[in-house]
Order: C-alpha cells, then sequence, then structure tokens
C-alpha cells in the first residue's frame, strides 16, 4: 500500500518559495495549499495560482489538497459566500492539478438551539456536497472549535449522515484538547 504525506507548509514560512524550500529540506514532494504570500487559497487570484503552479513544477513539488475555509461562517450568514469559495477554490484546484478541497461544519455564534445548528450545518454540507460532484471535486470535512463537527459525537453524526467517496474526513485530535472529556 502507497501512500503520501503532505502538510500545510504556511505554518513553516509565508512565501510560497519558502514553503516550497521547507518541504525540499524535510524530504516531503507534497503540500497542502493554505496560505501563499499572506493570501488564503480562497483568495488566491488565477493568474497567481498559475505562478503557483511554475514554482510547485520546478521543485517537484504536487498539491495534496486545497485548506479552504468553507464552513467557518456561521449557520446565519449568507451561503453563497461558501459557494463562490467553492467555485474559486475548484478553478484554483484545477490549475494546481487538485480536486481535493477541505471544509468545516459551521459556527453557531447567535446560539441557536443544538437541532437548529445541527439542521443548517447538514442542510448547508448537503448543499457544498452535491455542488462538488458537480464540479467534479472532493470535499474533506475537518473538525474545529466551535463548529458543528467539533467533538467526536457530532463529527460521527455528520459522516454517518454524508460520508462518501465524495465527502471524506480528517479527525484533528488536536482540536480535542478545549474538549478533554467528549
Amino acid at each position: 500500500m502507497s501512500w503520501i504525506l503532505s502538510g500545510f507548509a504556511d505554518e513553516a514560512a509565508d512565501l510560497a518559495e519558502d514553503q516550497i524550500k521547507v518541504l525540499k529540506e524535510e524530504g516531503l514532494s507534497h503540500i497542502d495549499v493554505r496560505m501563499v504570500d499572506g493570501c488564503n487559497v480562497a483568495d488566491l487570484p488565477i493568474d497567481r495560482a498559475k505562478s503557483l503552479r511554475r514554482q510547485l513544477d520546478a521543485a517537484g513539488v504536487k498539491v495534496c489538497m486545497l485548506g479552504t475555509p468553507i464552513g467557518k461562517i456561521d449557520i446565519t450568514d449568507d451561503f453563497q459566500i461558501d459557494i463562490g469559495k467553492l467555485e474559486h477554490c475548484t478553478a484554483v484546484g484545477r490549475i494546481l492539478d487538485c480536486n481535493r478541497l477541505r471544509v468545516f461544519s459551521y459556527f453557531n455564534k447567535q446560539s441557536a438551539p443544538p437541532d437548529q445548528w445541527q439542521s443548517k450545518s447538514f442542510s448547508r454540507l448537503r448543499q457544498l456536497k452535491a455542488r462538488a460532484a458537480d464540479l467534479g471535486v472532493v470535499l474533506y470535512l475537518e473538525n474545529e472549535h466551535d463548529l458543528f463537527g467539533d467533538v467526536g459525537k457530532r463529527f460521527k453524526l455528520i459522516v454517518d449522515e454524508l460520508y462518501d467517496p465524495t465527502f471524506k474526513t480528517i479527525f484533528d485530535f488536536n482540536k480535542l484538547i478545549k474538549y478533554p472529556h467528549n
């Protein structure tokens, strides 16, 4: 069995050239692109994505996943914001030869009842999943503090409902430090 080890190099450096240098120093050939030269992948101009592709190709580095902020808005915020980010990140992903997008499961800043939070989060995730399938990309849900899928029990609810070849998961146990008993 073979597998790919990749990670966010923006935690090591801000500039793309420095991120690539760190990857090469560590013997890694894949990157998860989140921030490039201070710009989130969801806002990365298309011409900058093309330039990044040339830099990565020259270094022999491939993109494994795009670390988007999709789903890091409130359940009451305009959902079209995330649809727009999904479509833009898909275009960036095509340039970078990557069809995997990390997403999240929505805040509840207005303290809606838990069942309403779940319902709205699931509705949005289903719509994202359907649009992503139309666009030919795979979504990877990651848990995060204060989002619906932050802890194991709620994350599992999402997995049970949505997991399939077009909607997968990334579970970050480090995010559980805030919730040691869940």
